[in-house]
């Protein structure tokens, strides 16, 4: 088996799992779910434009992350 087959493999069921995970939850858990990872996608960005661009305000900081995530 190559490399490229058991990294497959084992995405698939890293897959498999997080879907039975998410199909146990219930909507409400899904959508908190869903809200929690866009916020931390936000901040993923901002520090990444913050060391992209140091000297930034905060209030530019967001001027840019709302270049790249819209609301």
């Amino acid at each position: 088996m190559s490399d490229g087959k058991i990294l497959s493999g084992m995405k698939k069921t890293t897959k498999e799992k997080q879907l039975e995970i998410l199909r146990g939850m219930g909507g409400a858990q899904r959508v908190q779910l869903g809200a929690e990872l866009y916020e931390m996608a936000r901040e993923i960005s901002r520090a990444g434009i913050r060391d992209q661009f140091p000297d930034l305000s905060e209030k530019e900081v967001e001027e840019k992350l709302k270049e790249r995530l819209p609301k």
